[in-house]
This record gives structure tokens, sequence and C-alpha cells, in this order.
């Protein structure tokens, strides 16, 4: 056990000790800043390590690749477990062996921010990390953390987190480090095993080898394709759901509405250099990268109303994700960003990266470097990253896709605009909330909110679909409707299972609808549609069409 006060020349120093990289390749590491930044946001005092360390998904690679190697590589890694309190070895000591000490199980609890694992590597040497998440502030989320334990010299810690590792560039590339950092989540949500990055390399080309490069081996891993991604997910028994990412609406509304269900995602970008000094703004593609979709942050006050309807949704409200790039660290920020090129606007991810490095340095100083070279409009190069595809790892039995039921509310949204426009013009247009929930997660909210009123004891003994998509409209923050449909049904039946509403005028717009019909020609609207119709009128059902 060695115990020490936190400092990044330490750090440096102990990750060239327990690993085999030397001390000038580690202090030039591109991850070493942003651990810095993030350890010292979150008040890191002491690091105390474990020096002898078995990690079971390092041991995993070690058995598929490293040990067959000339080089005798060590079996074994280190631990380095991160604390907000300063202490000693003395006092951890005297801790274990039962006498006074300034510790306790408590204090270490309370103060414990985390641990990372060093492989005994020459180069990618940071393995299974879990860190503490960053505050909340009311704006940052992180729906698909979980509670992992933590066994220190027999004292039981915990820590909640998303566990992250730098890629191994022979065991595993970019997308199978955020798939292992995905499958993290999905293995605690949807209980399934959870594969080494080893093993899901082997899974990802095991019936479909590199079309774009078929001379590629499988080892040492050189990257994946979105089919080969897709294979991986199968492979641990969920369904690969892939999606276009070059509209923000889509990528905002879609990563939210999973997120906030549980469901992690990874996101497929396009890295590029843009060079301002240029009189063109030249563009320069540097090549795919991948990253693990852990959180978001909701950091704008502003609804943005999208396409022809103005439809207004919670999640446009988005400014920022926190995501695993293996280059950089966890819960590193992707900021949402518009260039204008060439008199065209380009939408982008966080430009707060430097131009030696294909990774987001999304640390404090750069970033309020980079607000000043935007004003500025600098002749700085800076590099952009471009989403192209979301890739979701789901559970077979939500079946509805989370499209189904936007397009559904939109149209749904139209009908109640054209009703507010003209009975209720002083009323606030609604916006809406739209996200997966599993049934658990709703009847725990409604038993401590009690939002259905009377009817909230007989809501919760209803039998209930474990996946859920829940709709809220709200005007000026309250709700005034609550819908409820089928995650796992088929898009044929009306999906809906709940309906409520809040407000005089809100029951006025319902009634009105109900008299209304559906008035859309989408046929998926207009079920969903006649399904609330006949919720809400349950003694007048209007004759379907």
């Amino acid at each position: 056990m060695v115990v020490l006060p936190y400092s990044l020349d330490t750090l440096i120093e102990q990750l060239a000790c327990y690993s085999e990289a030397d001390k000038e390749y580690v202090s030039v590491k591109s991850q070493l800043p942003f651990f810095d930044k993030y350890l010292r946001k979150l008040s890191t005092k002491t690091i105390l390590i474990e020096p002898e360390y078995i990690d079971k998904d390092y041991l995993q690679d070690f058995a598929g690749y490293y040990v067959s190697c000339f080089h005798e590589y060590r079996r074994r890694t280190a631990r380095f477990h991160f604390f907000s309190k300063s202490f000693a070895t003395t006092d951890v000591d005297q801790l274990l062996a039962g006498r006074k000490s300034p510790l306790s199980k408590q204090i270490l609890q309370k103060s414990y921010l985390g641990f990372m694992v060093v492989k005994p590597l020459p180069q990618t040497i940071i393995g299974r990390t879990c860190l503490k998440t960053y505050p909340s502030a009311r704006r940052r989320y992180f729906p698909v953390v979980h509670s992992y334990a933590v066994n220190l010299f027999g004292l039981s810690l915990s820590i909640d987190s998303v566990p992250f590792q730098e890629q191994d560039s022979v065991a595993a590339a970019c997308a199978t480090s955020a798939l292992w950092s995905n499958f993290q989540s999905t293995g605690k949500f949807f209980h399934h095993a959870i594969p080494s990055p080893t093993e899901i390399t082997k899974a990802a080309i095991a019936t479909l080898p590199n079309s774009e490069a078929p001379e590629a081996r499988a080892f040492p891993s050189r990257g994946l394709t979105a089919p080969q991604m897709a294979n991986a997910i199968n492979a641990v028994g969920l369904e690969a759901q892939i999606l276009s990412a070059q509209d923000n609406h889509i990528v905002k509304s879609t990563l939210y509405a999973y997120l906030r269900g549980g469901v992690p995602a990874l996101m497929a970008i396009t890295l590029e250099d843009l060079d301002f000094s240029n009189p063109k703004s030249v563009r320069t593609e540097r090549g795919g990268h991948a990253v693990a979709v852990a959180g978001y942050s909701l950091g704008s006050d502003v609804i943005v109303p999208n396409g022809p309807t103005k439809f207004q949704l919670e999640a446009s409200k988005i400014d920022k994700f926190y995501v695993h790039d293996d280059q950089l660290g966890p819960f590193a920020r992707m900021s949402f960003q518009t260039h204008e090129i060439n008199g065209k606007s380009v939408n982008s991810m966080s430009t707060d990266w430097t131009p030696s490095n294909a990774v987001v340095f999304n640390l404090s100083g750069q970033a309020k470097l980079r607000q000043k070279r935007r004003k500025k409009f600098s002749n700085d190069p800076c590099v952009i990253a471009l989403p192209t595809l979301m890739v979701l790892p789901l559970y077979k039995k939500i079946r509805i896709p989370f499209k189904f039921i936007h397009d559904a509310i939109v149209a749904l949204d139209d009908l109640f605009e054209q009703i507010r426009l003209q009975f209720f013009p002083t009323t606030a247009r609604q916006t809406w909330d739209i996200y997966l929930i599993t049934v658990a997660s709703f009847k725990s909210s409604l038993l401590k909110d009690g939002s259905y009123g009377s009817d909230t004891a007989e809501v919760l003994k209803k039998n209930l679909p474990k996946f859920m998509w829940r709709a809220i409209a709200r005007t000026d923050d309250a709700p005034c409707l609550d819908l409820l449909f089928d995650a796992t049904g088929i898009e044929q039946s009306p999906l809906l299972l709940l309906g409520r509403t809040y407000g005089h005028e809100f029951n006025a717009m319902i009634q009105a609808l109900c008299k209304q019909g559906p008035g859309t020609n989408d046929a998926q609207a207009a079920s969903i549609v006649r399904a609330m119709i006949n919720h809400f009128s349950p003694t007048e059902k209007p004759q379907s069409k």
C-alpha cells in the first residue's frame, strides 16, 4: 500500500512506476491534462495505491493476447484510489488494525472519488476507471450510472459511475472501448454478461470482416465498422439500432429519450481540422472516432422550435453531452456549436480541442481561451467533430422506436396548437418531454409525487409493461398532459396505456379534440389520436376510419 498527497507530478510518477511506460511518455499522454483538471474539480487530496491488483478485464485481454508475446508482460495491475480527504499511511494502518484512527469507513466512503486501474503496458496504461461524476447543479444528468462495489483491504466502499478505459490499439480500438463502457451500463440494466475488450472485438468480426480494410487482422485491432458494432451488441443478447446523427434535433431528442430511460449510446463522429487562417476556411478530415455517451446538460434556458409546426421539445435545451472519450477521459464535455464557413452554417460538436490531438480537451482554461478566440474569429486552427451515427444497444422487448412516438406527438401537438390558437390564444404553447421509462421508475415517482391524484392508488396497482414511452406536455413549467405508451407492443396497436390531464384549459382542448377527431392523414399519428379520444371519451367512442 502506498499513500501520497495528490498532484499531477505525483500521478505521472506513479503511473510510470506501475506501468511499463517511461515518465517522459506518461507526461505527454493526451489524457493526463484532462484527468488532472477533473480530479482537481473533485477536490482530490490523496492517492492510495494497491500495488498488486487482479483486474478481470485486463486478465482476459492478457490471456487472449499478451500472454503469447515474447516479452513477458505482468499479469497483475495496480489500482489507484482517489479521496477528497487528506490522510497518511499510518492513518490507514491504524484503521485496519482496529486502533484509534482519524479515519473510519464512513469518512473514507464520504470522501471516496473513485479508482483507476493501471495496466503494466508500455503505452495504453489506463485501464478500468470509475470516477465520481460532476455535481448535478440542476442541469447535469447522468442517468446511466450505476453503483460499483469496491473492496479496499476489507473495507466496503462504492462509487456511482460508468467505467472508462483507454483505447488499447492491440486488443481494442475506440469503438470497442466505447462499446465496453456501454456494456458496463447495459449489463447492470438488462442483466447480461459484460465482455472484455478482446471478447468484444472477436464478437464484432466473427461474421463480418472489415470491408473497408479487408487486409486488416482482428488483432491488433484497427477499429470497427457500424455493422461490426451491431454484431458485438447482438452477441450480448441485445439488439442494435443504428441511426443517422446529422441533424441536431434528432441527436438531442433521441439521445435524451434513451439516456433518461437508462440506455447508454455510442456516437460515431468524423474529426476535421478547421483552418481559419485560410481565406476559404479549409476543412481537412482526420478520420473517424467513437465515444460512449453517458450524460447530458440541460444548460440552455431557450426551447428551440423545430420543423414546420414549430414543435417544442424539452430536449432542445441540451447544450452538451458528457462522453467517455478513450483518448481523453470519462465524462468529457462535448458542446454543440455552429461555424460560419464560406457563407454556410456548419453544425458541429465542441471545438475545445487542441490542434495537435484529435480529442476533446474541454478544460476550463482552454474553454475560456476558445471563447476569446471565437469572439475575435481567430486564425488559429481548431478541430471539430461532426456526428455521423448513433448506435443504441437495446433490450429486445423495446420494440417501439423513439421516432414512432416522436412523430405521432408532433402531429398531435399540431392539432392542439390549432385548438389553442382558436380558443385559448392567451395560454402558452405546450412543450413536450418524451423519454423511455421503466414501470418500476414510473411507479416509484408516482408514489412519491402522487401526481395522479385520487387515481394514484389504482394506477399503482395497474399491470403495466416493463418499458414505456412517457410524453409529458407542460405550459409554463407546469404539467398539463401526461401520456404513457407501451414500448413493447407493435406499431399497428393503439399503444396508449394511460393518460391524465391537468388544468381547465387543457381539459377543454382535449374535449375539443375529441369532437374534432384525428384530423391528420398520418396513420401513426391518427392511431395515437384515436386512442386518446377513446381514453378521454369512453362513453362516446368515434368510429374508426
